[in-house]
């Protein structure tokens, strides 16, 4: 039986991953620790225990390590975003690189059976010309975000070599669905909707032909239960494996909701990648996962939520 600790369990991601963990039953508990609660409300889990604490007191962290018998932990955290990242490269790297080596310390001191870090399948390759990019694909980031995720990951390498630590980290591409704050830095899905919802005008970076992967929340969710089960260490992506651009994407918003929206292209901002699709073969042979979601289906769930929680 698994008991798991989720550091910053409480954000939209972490929101899912504890609902798919309450429904296995090789999960005995999940203890959260964030320093916020939900944004959005959600139905009480039977086997998680929500711990408000500093995330940057790493003595609340060991002790709930040691207080719940963790044997996994699922890792979350990040200060910035690439749109962010930056102008906060200081930041950047006390509160996400050095926040996850003192984790990877702990984890060792405690003999955690392993870490699942979630990564950026987006910020950490960069500009990729290829039509699918593949975990060997050299990285090129292009935002201080992608680089301290990339080095985030060098680390974990070198704590399984120095110290047998345990690790998978998921390289996820553009998750969106239920829960999913419209106003937050990220998220393009989850604004595009609830602009159209709203009758807003949409301001699109560039002229929409940038092409990215996009995935339905409970995927990701998935592969990270699958990852806390499989005896391999090292990076797996995690997308849907088909590529969309931002004008497809405002089209097939448009033709589920049968509306027409306005379009207002502005220059393109200097960390966005002009292409971004993963390969998921890896994804498929070691963790047997997929993405399963279409993403009409995956639209219109996200669009019943917005119209329910936001009364539209």
């Amino acid at each position: 039986m698994k008991r798991v600790l989720i550091i910053a369990g409480n954000g939209f991601i972490g929101s899912r991953i504890k609902t798919i963990f309450n429904e296995d039953a090789e999960v005995e508990s999940i203890i959260v620790l964030d320093e916020r609660d939900s944004r959005f409300q959600q139905t009480a889990l039977s086997k998680v225990i929500n711990i408000k604490c500093s995330l940057e007191d790493m003595t609340v962290i060991k002790n709930a390590i040691l207080d719940y018998q963790i044997s996994h932990i699922v890792y979350l955290y990040s200060a910035t975003v690439p749109a962010t990242s930056n102008n906060m490269i200081d930041i950047d790297i006390k509160n996400n690189l050095l926040h996850l080596i003192a984790i990877l310390d702990i984890a060792v001191e405690l003999n955690i059976k392993k870490i699942v870090y979630a990564s950026s399948g987006g910020a950490i390759y960069g500009n990729i010309n290829d039509e699918f990019i593949s975990e060997e694909t050299c990285s090129n980031p292009i935002s201080s975000y992608g680089i301290i995720k990339n080095t985030c990951e060098q680390y974990l390498g070198l704590y399984n070599k120095l110290y047998g630590l345990s690790f998978i980290s998921l390289r996820i591409s553009n998750p969106f669905g239920p829960m999913q704050d419209p106003n937050a830095k990220q998220g393009v899905v989850a604004k595009f909707i609830y602009y159209a919802l709203n009758k807003q005008i949409f301001e699109i970076w560039g002229d929409g032909n940038i092409i990215k992967d996009y995935i339905f929340i409970d995927d990701v969710a998935r592969a990270f239960l699958k990852s806390l089960n499989i005896d391999y260490c090292g990076n797996i992506n995690i997308g849907s494996g088909v590529g969309v651009s931002l004008n497809d994407l405002i089209d097939t918003i448009e033709k589920i909701l049968n509306i027409r929206v306005e379009r207002k292209y502005i220059p393109k901002k200097s960390h966005d990648v002009e292409r971004n699709v993963l390969s998921i073969i890896k994804a498929k042979g070691l963790l047997g996962w997929q993405s399963n979601t279409t993403l009409h289906d995956s639209i219109l769930e996200t669009i019943d939520w917005q119209k329910q929680y936001f009364k539209l």
